[in-house]
């Protein structure tokens, strides 16, 4: 049976390519739903049995598993996310030693622009990614001036990824043969080496501060999670668990940080331009976007209801105004900071809090990109969970709607309910690493 599902799993992932040759990836979204879905079942199948422990692979059995699904999926052309245009885009402007964060792409003179230049989405917007971002977007280009060039470099983290979760999970009391769980997910692979997304940087050097941390080497994981927030901000919120009394670490981070922005302060008082410009493109993203958002669907509504009735009642006399989107985020911002406080009172592990605060982004972001589910993979290695893996298949369907708007309440709800189901279980999982009731 497992060979069955091994085969199933690589026959579903190389489905994607077929569907290109024969057809449309997004015209025939359904069709590429139904293969993701055989996919992500046959994925759960392997998954349960490397928990239960009736599939024991070695590591380059796992690993060829790994490597050879992402080979699977590096021809594809990008269809359900045009974020690789950008990508070719801001690693163009960094080889011709532009600044994209001063530069939005529409302001770029004609002759600097790439074939593809009108497939940046937002183009009227700078940049927002993280400086070590960038300069993988140039090493991407410089590796092939195409989506290929990013589906190599990413796809590479991804893979390194698998390596290290492999090497570390036995240091904290879970079975290397777990990192399976991240390696042969479906929706990571087709996230990664099959559209090009960053994300698999922020996961590398996540882990390598992880693993840092297991080995008491405070001052590499002081940098290594400096890398890890510039190339996403995310995981900052991890600083002070990682720098608990240890001093070094927070030397250690911050002396990484300077080095990435301090060069770009620089470039941008040359220019005669205000500091504050360098964070434009992130600011926009911040304030305005929805994509897919669950929780923070209800909590905007209810926070746009309770400031039109306060409106309502004061109005008249004070003329009360508010941006929704930013009301909506304080109650959310308060429960994370409060989420985060008892874990540091109760001294909870660091992959426990990580856990924690990954499912939290994921209820509670204005944004859940279904690549953004990836941030979460590593953790589910040690606490895995039947539901939480359902719902990589089930987050596809966010790729439903042309245009990236948010999709309909009634296809949201089928989409979040296994992440739903997940939490319930989660909470109700065993404290220790590696021990889950929830999946079989």
């Amino acid at each position: 049976m497992l060979t069955w599902a091994r085969l199933l799993l690589v026959a579903a992932v190389a489905g994607h390519w077929g569907l290109q040759q024969f057809g449309d990836r997004l015209a025939d979204f359904w069709v590429g739903a139904g293969i993701h879905g055989v996919a992500t079942l046959s994925y759960i199948y392997l998954c349960s049995r490397a928990v239960l422990g009736t599939w024991r692979p070695t590591f380059w059995e796992a690993f060829a598993l790994v490597l050879g699904l992402r080979l699977l999926v590096m021809p594809l052309s990008p269809a359900l996310s045009d974020d690789v245009f950008r990508y070719m885009h801001e690693g163009h402007m960094v080889l011709e030693r532009h600044n994209p964060y001063l530069t939005a792409p529409v302001d770029v003179a004609e002759n600097l622009r790439l074939a593809s230049y009108d497939r940046i989405n937002h183009a009227y917007v700078p940049a927002a990614y993280p400086p070590l971002v960038q300069l993988c977007l140039a090493l991407g280009y410089v590796i092939h001036p195409s989506a290929l060039g990013m589906k190599v470099v990413f796809g590479a983290f991804d893979v390194m990824a698998f390596v290290l979760l492999w090497m570390w999970l036995p240091k904290i009391s879970v079975p290397a043969r777990q990192a399976v769980i991240y390696g042969l997910c479906p929706l990571v692979v087709l996230e990664f080496a099959g559209e090009g997304h960053s994300d698999s940087l922020a996961i590398v050097m996540t882990l390598l501060a992880l693993w840092a941390v297991t080995g008491q080497r405070r001052i590499l994981s002081g940098g290594f999670l400096a890398l890890a927030t510039v190339s996403k901000i995310l995981p900052l919120v991890l600083l002070p668990f990682v720098a608990r009394r240890a001093r070094v670490v927070w030397l250690a981070f911050g002396v990484v940080i300077t080095a990435f922005y301090l060069p770009l302060f620089v470039d941008a008082a040359l220019r005669e331009r205000s500091i504050l410009d360098l964070f434009e493109g992130t600011r926009m993203y911040g304030d305005v976007w929805r994509h897919n958002d669950s929780m923070f669907h209800v909590i905007y509504e209810v926070s746009n209801w309770c400031m039109q009735q306060l409106n309502v009642w004061w109005g008249t006399e004070l003329h009360v105004s508010y941006f929704p989107h930013r009301v909506a985020k304080v109650p959310i911002v308060l429960l994370g900071l409060a989420i985060l406080g008892f874990a540091w009172v109760q001294r909870w592990p660091l992959h426990t809090v990580a856990t924690l605060f990954f499912v939290y982004f994921i209820a509670f972001t204005p944004t859940m990109h279904p690549w953004y589910l990836a941030l979460l993979m590593p953790f589910l290695c040690i606490y895995p969970s039947m539901w939480m893996l359902a719902f990589t298949g089930t987050v596809y369907l966010a790729h439903s709607v042309p245009g990236r708007e948010t999709i309909g309440v009634g296809l949201k709800i089928v989409e979040y309910l296994p992440f739903y189901l997940g939490l319930v279980f989660l909470a109700r999982s065993p404290s220790q690493p590696g021990v889950s009731t929830s999946i079989s």
